[in-house]
């Protein structure tokens, strides 16, 4: 399970620095667009790995309502330091 939240983790944060504005904020750079569509599918490859571990589970339909919870924590988690980040 924490093996789990830890990819989905970084699936989140690949998947926000896939976009313009969090990437420049990050880089200081502008984001070429092969490295956002390569961002965006390796992170939804990982959102797809890291939902797999949950549902080959023992209750995999608990497990699967933790995984979306914990989903959202992770989302805004990393809205809040993409926050941070851009009041440089």
């Amino acid at each position: 399970m924490l093996t789990s939240y830890c990819i989905q983790l970084v699936a989140v944060i690949l998947l926000s620095l896939s976009m313009l504005k969090h990437y420049r904020d990050a880089f200081a750079r502008p984001l070429p667009t092969k490295v956002a569509k390569l961002l965006k599918l390796i992170g939804g490859l990982l959102l797809i790995l890291s939902f797999y571990c949950v549902i080959s589970t023992e209750y995999p339909a608990l497990h699967s309502v933790y995984w979306l919870c914990f989903l959202s924590l992770n989302i805004g988690g990393v809205a809040f330091i993409h926050s941070k980040l851009g009041r440089k």
